[in-house]
């Protein structure tokens, strides 16, 4: 499953993001593909960059029944940015065997931007299509992109703040 995401002026350099799993051999996922594909009308297009890491996990509430995690992973390379561009989150070693280690991109309650595509041939969609065609309803995945050259905060410390009043 992949969801759009607009261009910003700096390179994405890590992705925090949500996640539930039905269990399998780990528990939960602990690497993760972070594909980025180019715009192509408003649908995934061409693979702009890919990278594999192993994914820091926190235990927090989610889906009831089911264990749900935090997800961030850093880039070994930062993926620049010329355009909208579309995410997807591969698990990668979490399958124990057929549905045990499943895992599962927790929806957004705001679709932003275009709905969710999904690809999978093994599922009948060999191409991408709208996810509502897959699973019903159009959704988003939840996801923060965290950016290089973010803006840095001041120091705020109270010694500092007294002296801007000198």
């Amino acid at each position: 499953a992949a969801d759009d995401f607009p261009a910003g002026a700096d390179p994405v350099t890590a992705i925090r993001f949500w996640g539930i799993t039905n269990g399998g051999p780990f528990g939960f996922c602990p690497d993760f593909a972070a594909n980025v594909y180019a715009d192509a009308g408003g649908m995934p297009g061409e693979l702009v960059c890919s990278n594999v890491a192993p994914a820091t996990c926190t235990e927090v509430d989610g889906f009831p029944g089911l264990v749900s995690y935090e997800h961030c992973i850093e880039l070994a390379e930062p993926c620049a940015q010329d355009g909208p561009q579309w995410l997807a989150m591969v698990a990668n070693y979490c399958r124990g065997g057929a549905g045990d280690g499943q895992w599962f991109w927790t929806t957004n309650n705001n679709t932003m931007g275009s709905q969710i595509y999904f690809r999978g041939a093994i599922f009948g969609f060999p191409d991408w299509v709208p996810g509502d065609v897959v699973f019903g309803t159009p959704y988003d995945p939840a996801f923060e992109l965290l950016y290089a050259g973010g803006t840095p905060s001041l120091d705020s410390s109270w010694s500092n703040v007294k002296s801007l009043y000198r």
